[in-house]
């Protein structure tokens, strides 16, 4: 097993978290529907059942959430999403999803040892970003989990990473469907690994500002500081 993925049984999330979640993406009237699937995609999960997708993919498939995105642009914020922007509002929000996936993560052997060293660290939850947990993995494995908070130099690696690969364009997901994408890469843009370089690849949209909210919210509730050492772990 990679050193920062952990392989984690059931879900993290409720399904009204869910619900805020999506109402920070969608209209609120669209998040309610997602919510009254979601939680009889909950409620039918079975304790243990890996549940790839917390939000649209349980609920009414990527098929219908490729559809939503097509036909539906008014009721997104797509530049919200594309200029990674965040009001009170969607912190609120994220530092609710942290505070559940932290606790889920400190009933590991992992999250105990860090709670017992202080250690501060960044949590990618697979439930909502499978994609993007996906590829980070991948960054970890080659990596390391084992990062320096640094976001005064993000910008500039941002460019760096991504500079000679143009526009994201859509990314096809494993059902053939399409989504509106942006590019991920690990390390994030906001930190800096023990060796220059990064791994990166294509994400939708919408899961990359789902990981951005994530970031920001366990520098929040942690206290970062540039130049803190950081662990990350995918649940």
């Amino acid at each position: 097993m990679v050193e920062g993925v952990l392989n984690l049984s059931g879900t993290v999330f409720s399904a009204s978290w869910v619900t805020l979640l999506e109402s920070r993406i969608a209209t609120r009237t669209v998040a309610r529907f997602i919510a009254t699937r979601a939680m009889g995609a909950l409620a039918r999960s079975a304790a243990g059942d890996w549940v790839p997708y917390v939000g649209w993919a349980i609920a009414i498939g990527s098929v219908a959430y490729a559809g939503y995105e097509a036909y539906n642009e008014l009721a997104i914020n797509w530049s919200k999403l594309e200029n990674e922007t965040y009001d009170e509002d969607d912190l609120a929000v994220f530092r609710m999803g942290f505070t559940a996936a932290r606790q889920r993560f400190i009933a590991t052997e992992k999250g105990a040892e860090a709670e017992r060293s202080r250690q501060k660290y960044i949590l990618i939850p697979s439930e909502v970003m499978p994609t993007v947990a996906a590829i980070d993995a991948v960054g970890i494995g080659q990596y390391g989990n084992i990062l320096t908070w640094d976001p005064a130099g993000a910008a500039a690696r941002r460019r760096q990473a991504i500079t000679k690969l143009g526009a994201a364009g859509m990314v096809s997901m494993s059902d053939g469907t399409r989504l509106r994408g942006s590019w991920e890469e690990y390390p994030f843009a906001v930190t800096l690994a023990p060796r220059p370089g990064s791994w990166v690849d294509r994400a939708p949209l919408r899961e990359n500002w789902i990981q951005g909210g994530f970031i920001r919210a366990a520098a929040i509730v942690q206290d970062f500081h540039p130049n803190d050492i950081l662990l990350c772990y995918i649940l």
